[in-house]
This record gives C-alpha cells, sequence and structure tokens, in this order.
C-alpha cells in the first residue's frame, strides 16, 4: 500500500492476478490435476497462444481491447486461465485475453486445411457467455453477453470471470445437428 492507503500502481498486475486465481478457486480446487486446467501467458512478441484439445482447437489472444478507442492504451501482458468444465463448457478468467473456441476437424474430415486456416467456418456457436462470480461453489451470473460481445473471441479483461457454453447442436464445420 502507499502512504494514502492505495494500492501500489507497480503492484496492480500482481493484484489482478490473485484476483484470476481467487475467482476460479472452487473450479481450482474440483478439476486439479484432470488435464482441463489450461494456463495463458503471453511471453515477449506473442500474440496468441494455442491450445489443443480433443474436440477443440483454442486460440488465446492477447490484447483483448473492445474498440478502436482503445488502441492508445498501454496494457499489461495478457494472462488467464481457462477451464474446461463439461463437454461444451468453459471457464475463463484472465487480464487482456479473449478465447476463440472452434471444433477440430477429424482426420476423415474434407477440405480440413481450408477448415483450419479460416476459424469463422469452424467457429462454435455460443449458448451462452455469462460474466459472473462463485459464491461458495455456486456460480452467479451478474451479466449476460450478448452476441457482438462474442462474435470475435470471448474477452476477459482485469481479473473478470466468464462462464461460456457452447451451442450442443453445434456440429461438424459449425452445421446444426440434432440435439445431443
Amino acid at each position: 500500500m502507499d502512504s494514502s492507503g492505495e494500492l501500489r500502481r507497480d503492484l496492480k498486475d500482481i493484484a489482478v492476478s490473485f484476483r484470476m486465481v481467487q475467482a476460479v478457486a472452487p473450479l481450482l480446487i474440483r478439476w486439479h490435476g484432470t488435464g482441463r486446467i489450461h494456463g495463458l501467458i503471453q511471453e515477449e512478441a506473442m500474440d496468441r497462444q494455442l491450445i489443443l484439445l480433443p474436440q477443440y482447437r483454442i486460440n488465446a489472444l492477447f490484447d483483448a481491447r473492445c474498440s478502436l478507442s482503445e488502441r492508445d492504451i498501454p496494457l499489461a501482458r495478457g494472462r488467464g486461465i481457462l477451464i474446461q468444465t463439461g463437454e461444451q463448457e468453459f471457464f475463463l478468467t484472465g487480464d487482456n485475453v479473449a478465447e476463440e473456441i472452434v471444433s477440430r476437424p477429424g482426420p476423415e474430415e474434407d477440405y480440413s486445411y481450408r477448415w483450419l486456416s479460416c476459424s469463422l467456418s469452424s467457429q462454435l456457436n455460443y449458448l451462452t457467455v455469462e460474466e459472473g462470480h462463485f459464491e461458495g461453489e455456486k456460480w452467479v451470473v451478474d451479466f449476460l453477453r450478448n452476441g457482438d460481445e462474442a462474435i470475435s473471441g470471448v474477452y476477459a479483461r482485469n481479473g473478470e470471470t466468464v462462464r461460456i457454453r457452447l451451442n450442443p447442436r453445434m456440429g461438424a464445420q459449425g452445421k446444426v445437428g440434432k440435439r445431443p
């Protein structure tokens, strides 16, 4: 703390990191050691990090600015924690990070190179994207994001936490299939 009782400016990034861990503590305890927890760290000159899961290809995009007016504001390095809690459910907490979740083609898929090279051809439809927090082990929704707030990646800034639920009816290459 500084002399006025405020958090020192040089420690604000550390405080955000602690806020992130605290925000998803129930999930970290429950999913520890399962391979479902993924740390996201922006290293020097990195603009993205790739996470390959059996069903998904996830691009963690660093520099999660939402508008051109924010482009002149310097940002801390992006970081976050992504936790898969179900087949179509993820929690993301972080700072200056956004996620694009893309369905991975199987080896038998036609045009798999084109499918992988264009995220919009296989980006999954979100059922819901919720900002919120945990009260004990219960998830509480504070704000429901709309489609415009998720179309170019689901972002987390300043230690906020979001729950991402994918549309279970979205099948291969974004085609709507039968209900599971």
